[in-house]
């Protein structure tokens, strides 16, 4: 199904701004739309609004900001808004323009959706739910009529405008012809959110999967009692987006989920389905589209200091310089000093250090050592002679020295290997004398 252009009629404009139109797309509460085309040969829609909307002093410049907030809204799966001049005469917005027909148009022509063309439905039209709130904006007028069913997907058009011109005669009549869409804060006039828009996005899921409403479409006055007192009737609908339509219709807006919750839900994805009144403030605005104000500072202090108590901030370890191969050892990681690595990969635990007399032999063995090596200096011991938890049977490794410096001591070893060397040597020279006499004597 193609969208049904008209053609422009005598009274249209055929340049609005640098928009050249070339047809007429549709008419509604808010104004005209036109198919336009940009400089570049782009199509986009052209929607005119009209000016005696705008006539409540201040109304223009609500709109312009509410325009500049719809143009933060993410693309996917809604019509981008891409250009705007409110003080226009008439005034008007550009947005993206989607080829498709809208889900009511789709609905009268080949009956409601079923299997996976409506969870499709569900997942697009929920998801830019998700990004119009996430931008500060409540959409207010979600409906059947501004789906529109692109080849790529649902899209969600007429964002961002509805709060401005709410209260205005024109609005007024225009949404007095779709209250079934409408949550029952729109009528009985309480504070309005995003969880009108889960409301709205409920109902015509049950209107894209039945045909028809949860409260039906007979009589103004019957549907909007319906809507105020009476529960809804969700017909063939099944599975779980019944449950979840189901917690979008409720009369609390308190008890609905949020857009995001809802998308989990849709998505199978196990969430906390709470209210939306529990949602985190959406960024710098507020959560009604238009209304620019400071955020509630003391909100949000209450709720930093509430995480604090929860999650204490961790005290800062001490720095400690490690080799590049450093690796945590399995145990938590001690707070106190980090000693230094041995050699060998081996990490010493922290903790005061062991008493002397605690500490095991380094020596293999037990033992006593020569008087010579007595009178050798002992060096500085490696930095992995230290004790671990267990005995280290390795022998003792010293750094290169020069020889210790002569000492004034008599060396007994020296002096016994010297006596020895003497006496040997005598004997030798004794017996060289006889044997030289005994020859002579011989001679």
């Amino acid at each position: 199904m193609t969208v049904q252009l008209s053609p422009l009629t005598a009274t249209d404009p055929t340049q609005v701004g640098e928009y050249a139109l070339t047809a007429r797309l549709g008419k509604g509460g808010q104004g005209v739309v036109y198919l336009g085309r940009s400089h570049d040969g782009g199509q986009v829609a052209v929607k005119m609004l009209h000016a005696d909307a705008l006539d409540v002093a201040g109304l223009r410049a609500q709109l312009a900001e509410e325009v500049e907030l719809a143009r933060r809204v993410a693309r996917f799966c809604t019509a981008q808004v891409l250009a705007a001049d409110i003080d226009a005469d008439p005034p008007y917005v550009v947005s993206e323009y989607v080829d498709g027909p809208s889900l009511q148009a789709v609905l009268r022509g080949d009956g409601p959706l079923r299997g996976a063309a409506l969870e499709r439905l569900a997942v697009g039209t929920i998801t830019a739910l998700a990004a119009i709130h996430q931008a500060g904006i409540v959409h207010r007028d979600f409906k059947p009529g501004n789906v529109l069913m692109a080849p790529g997907g649902p899209r969600v058009i007429d964002f961002g405008i509805a709060r401005a011109l709410e209260g205005t005669a024109i609005l007024t009549s225009r949404i007095a012809g779709t209250p079934a869409y409408m949550a029952p804060e729109q009528i009985t006039g309480g504070p309005l959110g995003p969880a009108v828009d889960l409301f709205a996005w409920a109902a015509t899921l049950v209107y894209a999967a039945t045909g028809s409403g949860p409260f039906g479409h007979d009589s103004l006055r019957a549907v909007v009692h319906r809507v105020v007192n009476e529960e809804p009737d969700l017909g063939e609908l099944s599975g779980p987006l019944r449950g979840l339509a189901l917690r979008c219709l409720d009369k609390d807006p308190a008890a609905r989920p949020t857009a995001a919750q809802a998308l989990l839900s849709v998505l199978g994805v196990e969430a906390d389905t709470g209210s939306a009144e529990k949602e985190q403030p959406l960024p710098q605005q507020t959560l009604v589209a238009g209304a620019i104000a400071a955020a509630d500072t003391g909100a949000q202090e209450s709720a930093t200091a509430e995480i604090y108590r929860s999650y204490p901030p961790l005290a800062p370890a001490a720095e400690t310089p490690r080799p590049r191969s450093w690796q945590p050892p399995h145990p938590p990681p001690p707070t106190g000093p980090q000693p230094y690595p041995s050699p060998f990969g081996y990490h010493y635990p922290t903790g005061p250090y062991p008493a002397q007399q605690n500490r095991p032999s380094v020596f293999p063995s037990q033992q006593p050592m020569p008087n010579w090596a007595q009178q050798i200096p002992p060096a500085n011991p490696a930095p992995f002679a230290r004790p671990g938890p267990q005995p280290i049977s390795y022998p003792p490794q010293y750094p290169a020295q020069e020889a210790p410096p002569a000492t004034g001591g008599v060396n007994v070893g020296l002096l016994v290997g010297v006596l020895v060397v003497v006496g040997v040597l005598g004997l030798v020279l004794l017996w060289i004398v006889i044997a030289f006499l005994r020859s002579v004597n011989v001679v």
